[in-house]
């Protein structure tokens, strides 16, 4: 279950919304805020802000998050036939290079909803990060 359960200062002074994720896999809490189009994560662990997801999408963009992970933007107009039963057009297709690992992890945002798959995980979201 996914639910935006308050907005919460962070050291930088930012105001973020509180992201709260249960399921079999535990309890994952994320903080986001979005500034002109562009989606910010706070990275509670190193208490730094990080580029979630670009305004402007372009394939090929890429960048590096606070701990070292490889943001990269694969594609603006993929298509996925999703595990949930839907096909999705006009995808945003993000993989993600954790630590300096060649192979990745890949995730779909559907611009007005948000995350649509990880493909790594094998498993659908739907989500509160409007993309």
């Amino acid at each position: 279950m996914l639910q935006v359960t308050e907005e919460a200062q962070k050291s930088n002074g930012e105001m973020y919304w509180h992201v709260l994720t249960t399921g079999a896999f535990g309890t994952i809490n994320d903080y986001f805020r979005e500034v002109n189009g562009q989606v910010y994560r706070w990275n509670e662990a190193l208490s730094a802000e990080e580029v979630y997801l670009p305004a402007n999408p372009t394939a090929g963009m890429q960048w590096s998050t606070a701990n070292t992970d490889s943001i990269v933007i694969d594609a603006v107009s993929a298509t996925l036939s999703s595990q949930n039963g839907c096909d999705y057009t006009n995808l945003l297709k993000v993989i993600t290079y954790s630590g300096g690992s060649t192979s990745g992890s890949t995730s779909y945002y559907k611009q007005g909803i948000g995350l649509i798959e990880i493909a790594s995980a094998q498993a659908y979201l739907d989500s509160v990060v409007i993309y």
